[in-house]
C-alpha cells in the first residue's frame, strides 16, 4: 500500500501594488525621475527640475540621490 501527503491550501494571498508602487513601476523611483530630469553638462535651477518632475518628487528624488 502506497503512503501520500495531502496538502489542503488553507490561505492564498495575492501582493498588490499600492498607487505609489504602481506610479514608480510605471514612471521610475523618485530618484530616477530627478536625474532623468537633469540635462547632462549643464546647469538647471531646482525650480525647473521640480517643474518638470513635480514638487514632491523632487524632494524626494533629490535627497534620495544626494
Amino acid at each position: 500500500m502506497d503512503e501520500y501527503v495531502v496538502l489542503d491550501v488553507i490561505e492564498v494571498r495575492y501582493l498588490k501594488l499600492s498607487d505609489e508602487g504602481a506610479q514608480y513601476a510605471k514612471h521610475g523611483t523618485p530618484e530616477y525621475q530627478y536625474a532623468n530630469a537633469l540635462a547632462l553638462n549643464e546647469e538647471l535651477p531646482k525650480t525647473t527640475v521640480e517643474e518638470k518632475v513635480g514638487k514632491e518628487i523632487a524632494k524626494i528624488g533629490f535627497a534620495k540621490a544626494m
